[in-house]
């Protein structure tokens, strides 16, 4: 699976995000509640983080872990790892 990893600055040695969790989304208007809907389209780590997430969809995460595993068979620096921390998507 093509993955887009992007290395992040932060107060840690090195730090990466695996890919963008959203592609594309597209304002569809307001619910009869006043809620904001979208169509959204999701990159395929994205869109099996949300089933795992929101969907409670536990196959998912044989998948991310492959992913992920692959990332990490690749990365050079790995034995000097100390620690591996998810971390979840957020608004900001």
């Amino acid at each position: 699976m093509l993955i887009n990893p992007i290395e992040i600055i932060g107060n840690w040695d090195k730090g990466f995000v695996l890919d963008k969790h959203i592609s594309k989304s597209e304002f569809l208007g307001n619910d009869i509640y006043g809620y904001s809907q979208f169509k959204t389209e999701r990159t395929k780590l994205g869109e099996l983080v949300y089933q795992l997430k929101y969907q409670n969809n536990f196959l998912a995460l044989d998948e991310i872990i492959i992913i992920i595993k692959s990332f990490l068979d690749n990365w050079k620096e790995l034995k000097m790892v100390d620690i591996i921390l998810p971390v979840p998507s957020s608004k900001i």
